[in-house]
């Protein structure tokens, strides 16, 4: 072959592969053992149950409807709690008649963490029903 064809030819010499090389790991008795005193020197991370305001950012949504006949009289009443981050609201709807009566009022910090801890709070929408009777 002359030196143009060499140059030009599609064919490209074979490279010769290099045989792969495992790293042995140390073995079990050079590694070296932490001291008691080193571990009571070492600052532990503090973890910290109570999340922070910025973390209690989650939403929750709950919805109770009742259905009562009373004197033939149809009356459907609504428990609503929407708490979204720190601030939620609880509303009671009561319609009956074909009248709608609404109440909506703000939640406490106490009322929020009792929700978020899923605990049953007698008297939740108490406030609620106060504000319909009197209208």
């Amino acid at each position: 072959m002359d030196a143009i064809t060499k140059f030009f030819s599609s064919k490209s010499p074979k490279k010769h592969k290099r045989p792969s090389v495992t790293k042995k790991s140390p073995s079990t008795n050079m590694k070296q053992s932490i001291s008691p005193l080193m571990l009571l020197s070492m600052q532990m991370p503090t973890m910290n149950m109570t999340p922070s305001v910025r973390q209690r950012t989650g939403r929750y949504h709950s919805e109770q409807t009742h259905i009562e006949f009373v004197n033939g009289v149809k009356q459907e009443r609504q428990q609503i709690v929407d708490v979204n981050g720190t601030k939620g609201t609880k509303t009671v709807i009561v319609t009956r008649n074909g009248n709608t009566k609404k109440s909506v009022k703000r939640l406490s910090a106490k009322e929020i963490e009792c929700i978020r801890r899923c605990e049953f709070m007698p008297g939740l929408f108490n406030e609620c029903d106060k504000c319909i009777n009197n209208e």
